[in-house]
């Protein structure tokens, strides 16, 4: 059994909201700053951001000369914010989104983007420079990713935004090449089951039947608060830290509890009216192998829903204990209150025993 939950310790843990894929950046305009400054206002501390054009980690943020499609006014702006406000509690960590990327038929793949989280892989190169993008096959950039960990034990791969790559007019990512994915390397962490605005929950369900470990992510992409309106905050995920944890691990701390699935996804930030409350969370998930029962407890859910192969059971509360059939496959939880949605990684009963045969070969693509 995989349970990603059962050494937590839900009364002593830190509750860490974190981006695992997004940018400093809107779509097409020049706004850094602003991105950063309300997010952190929207309660996310841990700042792995995941940039591109070049794909190159934008860490340390500051000293960053990379910062992709932002200004130089950015910096000044940003170091004027931290002082003026005595911010020193962002956590970060190095992260780049890889794309243009070939299948195990040398296709290349526009719309196959994967995150390299804790990692200090680079590829591509800054804008006009050829060439653009990865274009190595998918199992290289897996490979180069992990090579350039900077924690052996903690971060990842992550197979980000499914529907809008399948979405491509040609080479769409199918379900046996997320699985191959999955197979090939147990630090290929998961797939992203929301990137606004699309679910990925059917996929996320498919893959599960199959008994695969898959932690499903949450990410706002381009998205931050303020940037539309009508947008919210948009994805994000919460790590669970021990409460004892040293500021000066916490960075290693919130990369290993991605590596472990200690998270569980969420779509919006704080309380709507109360400011020092994150909302719409998860306080306990637990698993009782003599009774085969999972019981949750939340914060504000109105609804909670417990997902097998088997089913779907739900309750209209805030805690539920649900009974799991003795054949099932996996399970997870999702709950939904305050206009919000939280989902837990899954327990996987009959995990599926891939048998990964590969060799690292790092390769440098990064040029400046």
């Amino acid at each position: 059994m995989i349970n990603p939950y059962e050494n937590v310790d839900w009364n002593n843990v830190t509750e860490i909201q974190s981006l695992s894929h997004s940018h400093s950046h809107s779509q097409g305009a020049n706004r850094a700053f602003e991105s950063i400054t309300s997010w952190y206002e929207d309660g996310i501390r841990h700042f792995p951001y995941s940039n591109y054009y070049p794909s190159h980690p934008s860490y340390p943020i500051l000293d960053d000369p990379y910062w992709s499609r932002g200004v130089q006014e950015d910096y000044t702006l940003l170091r004027e914010w931290i002082a003026d406000n005595n911010i020193d509690d962002i956590i970060e960590g190095p992260n780049a989104e890889h794309h243009t990327i070939q299948d195990d038929s040398e296709n290349t793949m526009s719309r196959l983007h994967m995150n390299g989280l804790g990692s200090f892989y680079s590829s591509g190169n800054p804008p006009d420079i050829e060439p653009v993008g990865a274009r190595i096959p998918w199992k290289k950039v897996v490979d180069n990713v992990v090579e350039n960990l900077q924690y052996p034990d903690a971060g990842g791969v992550t197979i980000n935004h499914p529907t809008w790559t399948n979405q491509a007019v040609s080479h769409p990512l199918t379900d046996d090449v997320v699985f191959n994915m999955l197979d090939y390397d147990s630090r290929v962490l998961g797939i992203e089951i929301y990137c606004h605005p699309d679910f990925d929950l059917e996929l996320f369900d498919r893959i599960l039947k199959t008994g695969r470990r898959c932690w499903g992510f949450c990410s706002p992409d381009h998205a931050f608060p303020g940037y539309k309106s009508d947008l919210g905050s948009a994805g994000r995920n919460v790590l669970l830290i021990p409460s004892d944890t040293p500021k000066s691990e916490l960075e290693h701390a919130c990369l290993k509890a991605y590596r472990d699935g200690r998270f569980f996804g969420k779509l919006n930030g704080k309380h709507p009216t109360i400011s020092n409350s994150p909302g719409l969370i998860f306080t306990n998930i637990d698993f009782n192998v003599l009774t085969n029962k999972i019981t949750v407890e939340t914060l504000y859910a109105d609804e909670i829903e417990c997902i097998t192969d088997k089913g779907k059971q739900t309750v209209n509360s805030r805690s539920g204990a649900f009974n799991i059939p003795r054949d099932a496959v996996y399970a997870r939880v999702q709950a939904s209150g305050l206009n919000d949605m939280i989902f837990s990684n899954p327990i996987i009963f009959k995990p599926f025993v891939a048998n990964p045969s590969h060799t690292v070969d790092f390769i440098q693509l990064f040029m400046d």
